[in-house]
């Protein structure tokens, strides 16, 4: 009986895996930029911004529901971007384009400026998700 029941949710298991993989190819990403702030009169801060593809099936539910930024496998931070369609854009390959960042920077503290970090993506639609990871992104210096 325990056999049987591993095995159900080894199958329930890979079910979703699988789904998140279906939809892979709903969104893409085109873009990531990521910045220390450096100028002169203020802290330094932390930005990122990008550009995304989405799929005109998914446009009008998708969502980013978080952004969650990694140097060296540790999680720096995980927060709610603005996600922004270009409206006047037509569908290019069957996508949308849209625009996500922050609004504000983020403290620099635990983040360090000569190595790439990796950002994980997650979105929602429909009750789905999909979750999008981009790695050895360089940090831009901007004095």
């Amino acid at each position: 009986m325990k056999k049987l029941a591993g095995f159900f949710l080894l199958v329930l298991f890979s079910g979703c895996s699988s789904q998140l993989q279906e939809n892979q190819h709903l969104v893409v990403v085109n873009e990531v930029n990521v910045w220390f702030n450096l100028m002169p009169g203020g802290e330094p801060t932390f930005h990122f911004s990008g550009q995304i593809g989405v799929d005109t099936e998914i446009d009008e539910t998708i969502e980013l529901s978080d952004v969650e930024i990694f140097q060296s496998d540790k999680s720096i931070v995980k927060v709610k971007p603005f996600f922004t369609r270009l409206t006047k854009q037509l569908p290019q390959n069957n996508k949308y384009l849209y625009l996500f960042g922050l609004r504000e920077g983020l403290s620099t503290k635990g983040v360090n400026p000569e190595l790439p970090i990796n950002v994980k993506l997650f979105f929602k639609f429909q009750n789905e998700s999909i979750i999008k990871h981009i790695s050895d992104i360089p940090i831009e210096k901007v004095y």
